[in-house]
């Protein structure tokens, strides 16, 4: 392989001194091409790392003071987003309700950095839901993360498993 390239710099050494015009064109065309390779490199990872409008305000809050709503206020509010058919929407809505509630019982104290596996891990060690949390956490990280579509009646049955959570952890406390 050195023998290679060391054969392609004697020729281009030998084609400097016999014809530096064409040398120099050669040169020139080889460097711009480097330069669009390089440019082409950036450009793609600046899209592949670049976050869209649509990225950004995917998980905004619809209000600033949504943080503050109750369990029972963010249920309502899920279920008005899944009569309008916003059931992407409703679904993240009521992941916010449990989290609301698990706050207002006092049940764990979610952190920041704690994701939905973390959080609904640490709620089955303290209290046993049998699989119906699984099924909750698969379609809310399906649904919210993953594009998955859903009907009306998967999202009906995401809101009973929330109602059977409710009262498994009212009972807790």
């Amino acid at each position: 392989m050195t023998s290679f390239f060391q054969s392609i710099i004697d020729k281009l050494m030998e084609l400097r001194s016999d014809s530096p015009i064409l040398f120099w064109i050669i040169f020139s065309v080889l460097g711009l091409i480097l330069l669009a390779l390089l440019a082409h490199i950036a450009y793609s990872f600046s899209l592949a790392f670049r976050k869209t409008e649509s990225f950004k305000n995917e998980f905004k809050l619809e209000k600033q003071d949504e943080k503050l709503l109750r369990y029972g206020q963010l249920r309502e509010k899920a279920r008005q987003f899944a009569k309008t058919g916003q059931l992407k929407e409703a679904t993240r809505t009521l992941l916010l309700s449990l989290l609301s509630l698990l706050e207002e019982k006092q049940v764990i104290h979610v952190a920041k950095s704690w994701t939905l596996r973390e959080i609904l891990q640490r709620l089955r060690a303290r209290i046993d839901f049998g699989m119906d949390m699984r099924e909750f956490q698969q379609a809310v990280e399906a649904t919210t993360f993953g594009g998955l579509k859903i009907d009306y009646k998967d999202f009906l049955r995401l809101d009973g498993i929330l109602d059977q959570t409710a009262k498994g952890i009212s009972r807790v406390k």
